[in-house]
């Protein structure tokens, strides 16, 4: 029975970081480096990205549209509580605004 190696934090932090610069998919790189892909997957969550980190936190971005783009739009919007609220078409922005704030209160 072989031993597996263990990987100290600052090589699956390094391997993650490899992986990420080559462009490659987890697979491929995996197997040109003799890495598991397990392992790779594992270790790409131990190691999130800045803007996983952020998705993950719930942060938000503002968005703004411009133009007649509005009309015809579908947004989605995440509340705080995890509630989802789908708009289509057009929406007067203070209306939108009122109903998050009094959906993000319940």
């Amino acid at each position: 029975m072989t031993k597996r190696k263990r990987h100290s934090a600052s090589e699956r932090k390094e391997w993650v970081a490899k992986w990420r610069a080559s462009g490659l998919p987890a697979r491929r790189f995996a197997g040109q480096h003799g890495v598991r892909l397990e392992n790779l997957y594992r270790w790409g969550r131990e190691f999130p990205t800045e803007d996983e980190r952020r998705a993950s936190a719930g942060a938000f971005a503002e968005v703004r549209v411009r133009g007649e783009a509005v009309a015809q739009a579908t947004v989605e919007i995440v509340l705080l509580n995890r509630r989802v609220v789908r708009l289509r078409g057009a929406v007067d922005a203070n209306q939108l605004r009122e109903l998050i704030e009094v959906l993000e209160s319940c």
